[in-house]
């Protein structure tokens, strides 16, 4: 049974979360202020914005195509919308794009400081601490932490990923409408009433456009059968079959969010025979433990990490699968004694379950912006363990370590401005992917082909050089492909011979049709 607390009052700062979230969602949009001066991307930037008509006027016309056509793979409506308010706002100059990116960010970095705070006052209660001493200081962390972390870079920088941070203001919106749901007195009425709570409805209508800007919180309606568990405490007082009927509208509009997205993603989608289990499996495994040595150590973040395409059981894969296993057979152990914890890494691991490439949509194993939501987990449960053990520490040690958690964000801080420059533009992506990982050819091709926009010919001619000396079986770096852009960089140069020899052999490795097109493309060359 929780013990009375002797401790004096906290302050009132401690005591109201509102100007702390506005703080942290501010530092959290100064941190991100070097990106405002980046390119759109020939990756995706391209088909989203710049070459994407649809968003270059804010009409009626763009609300139907929005809601009733898919592009580049994906059904997002109010991401679209959303792109084309900017157009109207700042035509096609990408500081606009940026800044609504870097506003959202900061907007869910406060939003994060209010889920946090509301998560561990519950906690705290239940742990029979006096929460207005730590919950608030806790909440804080955990949003900074998470807010300022590298690997949030790749979703607030990239101009195409609008999709992510809108996602998740409306996911996190629609989890404070819940959580205020869920602690009222209409959240006791759990189950088939659920539904004459105002703050129910909002929280299922938030959810709802969440999914309409991307179906990335497919697996919210699970995580919050998760936080029912702890730190809500709501099996007990609710019942589990009232608990799931709440969820059955959430988990209606996320299979209808499912669906559409599957729809349209068929073209992208790897089928199974391509890409097998057997192969799928060990990469998850290989991803969720990167994911987590990343987020303790961030400092080898690469914007892209593409799929190998072939998987081996060797030491390392038998080795992230064991720590998957054994991290979560020791959660579920300690779910009594350690509740926190097992609600932490369950919520990470369902919320991250779409991104770990068992449905593989795209040439990536992984990506830090699966991380985005998932990552908020971990940070709540590092500042409320963080925050509850310093709330029995004298005060001389609560400012040493509050000194050391400061420099601690600082360093984090300056990782993540370090890598916003490799997001400035194509060449300076591709160039710290390869970097990073310098064996792989389609990294290598997409650089050159960076290269050769950027108009610096001699080194985007040394990476396709480097490609085909690979032979690197991975992604789409077909041999051919690689002739050919560097057949077409030695008939820019006017080295018609080298051009010539390049695009015979790529027609001699290539199917049809290209086969024939790099012959009438040779034949255009000798005649010219």
């Amino acid at each position: 049974m929780p013990q009375p607390s002797h401790q004096a009052p906290a302050h009132p700062l401690l005591r109201a979360p509102a100007p702390w979230a506005l703080l942290v969602g501010a530092v959290a949009f100064a941190a991100f202020w070097p990106a405002l001066g980046g390119a759109f991307l020939s990756w995706d930037d391209a088909g989203y914005v710049v070459d994407n008509p649809h968003v270059h006027e804010l009409s009626w016309s763009t609300v139907r195509w929005a809601f009733t056509e898919f592009c580049c793979n994906y059904w997002a409506p109010l991401t679209w919308l959303s792109l084309a308010l900017d157009h109207a706002l700042w035509g096609l100059d990408p500081w606009g794009f940026h800044l609504t990116n870097h506003l959202l960010h900061g907007l869910n970095a406060a939003l994060l400081v209010l889920v946090s705070h509301r998560l561990l006052l519950a906690a705290g209660g239940a742990a029979g601490l006096e929460p207005p001493r730590w919950a608030l200081p806790g909440a804080v962390l955990a949003a900074a932490c998470w807010a300022l972390h590298p690997l949030r870079v790749e979703s607030v920088a990239w101009i195409a990923e609008r999709k992510d941070v809108l996602s998740a203001a409306l996911g996190l919106g629609a989890v404070l409408a819940w959580l205020s749901h869920a602690g009222g007195a209409a959240g006791a009425g759990a189950g088939r009433h659920a539904w004459r709570s105002p703050a129910y409805l909002a929280a299922l209508a938030l959810f709802a456009l969440s999914m309409l800007a991307k179906p990335g919180l497919v697996m919210l309606p699970l995580g919050l059968l998760v936080l029912d568990w702890f730190p809500l405490a709501r099996v007990r007082r609710v019942g589990v079959r009232a608990l799931l009927l709440e969820k059955a509208p959430f988990l209606a509009v996320a299979l209808a969010g499912a669906a559409v997205a599957t729809a349209a993603t068929a073209p992208t989608v790897v089928p199974l025979r391509v890409i097998g289990l057997g192969i799928r499996i060990p990469v998850a495994f290989q991803a969720v433990v990167t994911y987590l040595r990343l987020a303790v150590a961030p400092l080898d973040v690469s914007p892209v990490y593409f799929h190998p395409w072939r998987a081996e059981w060797d030491a390392a894969t038998v080795l992230a699968a064991v720590a998957v296993t054994a991290v979560s057979a020791a959660a579920f152990a300690a779910r009594r004694r350690w509740p926190g914890g097992a609600a932490a890494w369950a919520f990470f691991l369902l919320v991250l379950a779409p991104g770990l490439g068992l449905f593989l949509n795209g040439p990536q194993a992984l990506a830090p912006r699966f991380s985005y939501v998932p990552g908020m987990a971990p940070a709540v449960l590092l500042g409320g363990a963080t925050a509850a053990w310093l709330a029995r520490r004298r005060p001389a040690l609560r400012l040493g370590t509050g000194l050391a958690l400061l420099l601690g964000l600082a360093a984090l801080s300056a990782i993540t401005v370090r890598d916003l420059r490799h997001w400035r533009d194509d060449v300076a992506l591709w160039t710290r992917v390869v970097e990073l990982d310098p064996r792989s050819a389609q990294a290598l091709k997409e650089l050159a082909i960076a290269l050769t926009e950027a108009e610096r010919y001699p080194e985007a001619i040394e990476a396709v050089d480097r490609a085909l000396a690979l032979h690197d079986p991975r992604g789409h770096a077909d041999r051919h492909l690689l002739l050919a852009l560097r057949a077409g960089i030695h008939w820019t140069l006017g080295d018609e011979g080298r051009a010539a020899a390049d695009l015979l052999r790529a027609a001699n490795e290539a199917g049809e049709p290209l086969r024939r097109e790099y012959l009438r493309q040779r034949e255009e060359l000798l005649g010219r």
